[in-house]
């Protein structure tokens, strides 16, 4: 599952509803990776309603939701099902260029189970997003991912490891409050 650097707030909290990844992966409309967010980080964004436009673009000037307001549930951020939006709270949209990680450790689809493996323990990483030659998101290793392929002994390469991985981007969610499908919003250039 990604996101695009602006995003709807219903979409954001669909996709946070019905899944439990920690990381996601933000991609530009061709699909190269432009950085990674954390579930912690949206849910903290949602709650606090201060980032939400009501319009689909970039925002210049500094971010309206401070360091101290992150750092307010640390370590212990609350569930999703804490966030109350409304229906007009969910079609507005949220730049995340702000608040992602612009700069996530990065690795080829074509790595080594065992470089993987390094890369995890010397950085302390949670999530890896893989990438193909061209920086597309072609998946996201996460710890359980490690675990898995050390229980295994396996020397697996990454791919074997994502092969089933499909960026998400025009899934068709459904809107909880009424039931209905939602699109992914068209974002401009």
């Amino acid at each position: 599952v990604c996101f695009y650097p602006i995003e709807r707030v219903g979409k954001i909290y669909s996709i946070l509803k019905h899944t439990s990844h920690n990381g996601y992966p933000v991609i530009k409309q061709s699909g190269v990776l432009q950085g990674l967010i954390l579930r912690s980080q949206l849910i903290t964004l949602l709650k606090s309603k201060k980032a939400f436009q009501n319009v689909c673009q970039h925002v210049q000037g500094c971010p309206n939701v401070s360091l101290n307001e992150f750092g307010k549930y640390y370590p212990r951020y609350p569930d999703v099902d804490t966030v109350n939006l409304d229906n007009s709270d969910k079609s507005k949209f949220i730049d995340l260029t702000y608040y992602m990680n612009l700069t996530p450790f990065i690795i080829q689809q074509n790595a080594t189970g065992d470089r993987v493996f390094r890369l995890f323990r010397t950085m302390g990483l949670r999530h890896l997003p893989v990438v193909d030659e061209k920086s597309h998101v072609v998946g996201m290793i996460t710890r359980r991912d490690i675990v898995k392929m050390e229980a295994g002994g396996s020397e697996s390469v990454v791919h074997h490891m994502t092969s089933n991985f499909i960026p998400e981007t025009d899934v068709e969610l459904v809107d909880i409050q009424e039931d209905t499908p939602m699109k992914t919003p068209e974002l401009l250039p």
